[in-house]
């Protein structure tokens, strides 16, 4: 271990006697400095271009070279990148398995954060952000990739289509209800239960919260060898996953991309029940204003009566990682900062109430607070962000891309539960932890 710091502290020190002369030649007239930065988040390119146009205000000799494109594509691009050893100078990850996957393409953070906040900079910053920020490391000591907000997953749903259906505003306190509640919201002519099936991170998102149910407290077991993925409640939350499919889900589910599909079917006003996490609350901003004003969210109900609701499941949304090969590695750091602790996440949160920040003392200023719904939410996420009790995002890469594509196989109904967990099984047992 003391190995390792002393590598990341050796790989840092040209940054950081950099970063001191510049520091020190404000008045030295300085090149002009284009940054490639890739990421999926924020959604809303207009927020995104905004939180940059507030970087580059303040840094006019940076030019920022933002690509913001899907998720999936995103991912897709950075392996060919990774795989040619042309990382951006700044790319958008998130925490466990995406970050352990260029780990080695990526400079430690942890001596720019010391350096820039002083010796007690992890105070700074929610304790758990900073935990799961960790995980990539196999030492969970040193930081690849830095947090700049934290999310939960649920489910939103327009009060709007629950009171025309006769159903009050209240959400549905067990899974069976939830299966009413679509029936009774399906005449409206409205989807009752929109999913985005062909993004394999929305399925997982979804079984995530099911297992927390069918398997409490083992699935993380299980992800670090401990606990078999043949144990019971890891089968029955696959069976759930199909009968949702076959009894919840719209129609051609699985070839339904969540952004910007399903979500852009939500925030118009054409469906009622929309499984997503904080990051939804962006949605108040861009979506129909008869929409954001009646939207409100919940936890995934009892599976059965008498149970309680799927406790949250959450982790980092977006992290910002610099590259080895970047040549402007003051400026990404920079920019880093900005995105995490000063301009642009002022636009993300204060301006726009994105999800939770994992830098500590921001608040949605009041001016930009429309409906009351925005006030509620916002609440509602804080408080959940503060009890996470299962992480949204798996370890290691081959085991969660398996377990994707088991979800996705049994939804589908080209192979049995049973099946798709002896196959997760079988590659847990071959992961090197």
């Amino acid at each position: 271990m003391m190995q390792k710091k002393l590598i990341s502290m050796l790989v840092n020190t040209v940054f950081l006697l950099g970063l001191t002369i510049g520091l020190n030649s404000s008045a030295v007239a300085q090149e002009k400095v284009t940054l490639r930065y890739w990421t999926w988040h924020p959604g809303s390119r207009n927020m995104c271009d905004e939180m940059v146009k507030a970087f580059e205000e303040k840094h006019p000799y940076i030019d920022v070279d933002v690509s913001n494109i899907t998720y999936m594509d995103h991912v897709v691009r950075l392996k060919t990148a990774f795989a040619a050893g042309n990382l951006p100078d700044v790319a958008a990850l998130e925490e466990g398995f995406m970050t352990a996957l260029f780990r080695d393409g990526l400079v430690p953070l942890n001596d720019y954060a010391e350096y820039t906040w002083g010796p007690d900079w992890e105070n700074k910053f929610y304790k758990v952000a900073l935990e799961f920020a960790r995980l990539a490391d196999p030492g969970r000591e040193l930081i690849y990739s830095f947090p700049y907000c934290i999310q939960t997953i649920q489910i939103w749903y327009n009060k709007t289509f629950f009171r025309k259906a006769g159903i009050g505003e209240t959400p549905p306190r067990t899974y069976n209800e939830m299966l009413s509640y679509a029936k009774k919201i399906k005449p409206l002519g409205v989807t009752p239960f929109i999913v985005g099936g062909a993004d394999t991170w929305k399925l997982l998102d979804i079984y995530l919260q099911v297992v927390d149910q069918t398997a409490p407290d083992m699935f993380e077991q299980a992800e670090l060898g401990k606990v078999s993925f043949m144990e019971p409640g890891f089968i029955k939350a696959l069976e759930i996953m199909k009968h949702m499919k076959e009894n919840l889900w719209q129609r051609g589910a699985m070839g339904m991309t969540t952004y910007p599909e399903a979500d852009s079917i939500f925030w118009t006003g054409a469906a009622a029940m929309y499984p997503t996490g904080t990051w939804g609350y962006e949605g108040t901003s861009y979506g129909k204003p008869d929409v954001a004003k009646n939207v409100d969210l919940f936890a995934f109900p009892p599976l059965e009566t008498g149970g309680r609701p799927t406790r949250p499941v959450g982790g980092i949304d977006c992290a910002l990682a610099m590259s080895k090969t970047s040549a402007h590695k003051e400026e990404a750091w920079k920019f880093i900062k900005s995105m995490v602790a000063e301009e642009g996440i002022q636009v993300y949160y204060c301006k726009y109430g994105g999800e939770p920040p994992a830098l500590k003392g921001l608040e949605i200023k009041p001016e930009y607070i429309k409906f009351d719904s925005q006030r509620v939410i916002s609440q509602k996420i804080l408080k959940e962000v503060e009890n996470i009790t299962l992480r949204r995002h798996l370890l290691y890469p081959e085991l969660r891309e398996t377990l994707v594509d088991v979800i996705a196989g049994v939804c589908t109904g080209k192979i049995t539960p049973e099946e798709g967990m002896k196959t997760v099984e079988a590659v847990s047992k071959k992961t090197e932890r």
